[in-house]
């Protein structure tokens, strides 16, 4: 009857670690959502990450450039 004694506190702690990863997956689920729909609330045109800056090269330039010695 020992063996069954150190099996209870063992199965009790399964069953407490298994709802606790089914409270962390629901919590994940719902804070993906929430991400999810804060994404698809963004405007495309408000969403930049390059700055474009037209560089004017000189003649020189330009040729080192196409002579690929740049």
């Amino acid at each position: 009857m020992e063996p069954n004694k150190n099996l209870h506190p063992l199965l009790r702690e399964m069953e407490s670690l298994k709802e606790e990863v089914k409270k962390s997956n629901k919590i994940n689920e719902d804070l993906k959502k929430k991400f999810s729909s804060e994404i698809k609330n963004f405007k495309p045109s408000e969403i930049k990450n390059t700055i474009f800056e037209t560089k004017k090269l000189t003649l020189w330039e330009r040729i080192k450039k196409a002579l690929g010695t740049t």
